[in-house]
């Protein structure tokens, strides 16, 4: 599945994701198992793409600078499962404190997704001969993914055509 992820084009994966979002907001508010279902998939693609890209370029480092990918797979994980939760549990009451907890996670669960995968995506820009993106933007572009991904993705099937792990 990450050969898959890592070889497609990023113009395809922003199609579907605009597809999907496009979808859900033309859906009307009374068919509220059509808008969950749309944000689980959105969530599954997102979260998905995230994860076996992170994985992949984690992979595809040398031994010694390979981290642990165990807490950002964790992390994909419970942004799916937040997202399906508050999709499916929207009109059920949570306690406020419980609620912010659970914001909270999915906040800082968010941002180690990206530190992961930005650390990744700059050391694997390292080793390759391509055009070097600054940290700065490469952070920014994944908090950025739904337009960042058309920038990012190229770079990543680079990365891969160049070491020839594709």
């Amino acid at each position: 599945m990450k050969k898959i992820v890592v070889s497609v084009e990023g113009w395809q994966i922003f199609f579907v994701w605009w597809v999907v979002i496009i979808s859900y907001s033309s859906i009307p508010n009374d068919q509220g198992i059509w808008k969950s279902a749309l944000s689980i998939l959105l969530a599954v693609g997102v979260f998905g793409w995230f994860m076996l890209s992170g994985t992949a370029l984690n992979d595809n480092l040398p031994e010694d600078e390979q981290k642990s990918d165990v807490p950002f797979i964790i992390c994909c994980f419970y942004g799916v499962l937040a997202v399906a939760a508050s999709s499916v549990l929207k009109d059920v009451y949570i306690d406020p404190i419980l609620g912010l907890s659970f914001a909270f996670l999915f906040v800082a669960s968010f941002f180690y997704i990206i530190y992961f995968i930005s650390t990744a995506f700059a050391i694997n820009q390292d080793y390759s001969e391509n055009k070097k993106l600054r940290v700065e933007i490469i952070f920014l572009l994944f908090i950025a993914f739904v337009f960042g991904i058309l920038v990012i993705q190229s770079h990543i099937r680079r990365f891969f055509n160049q070491s020839g792990n594709q």
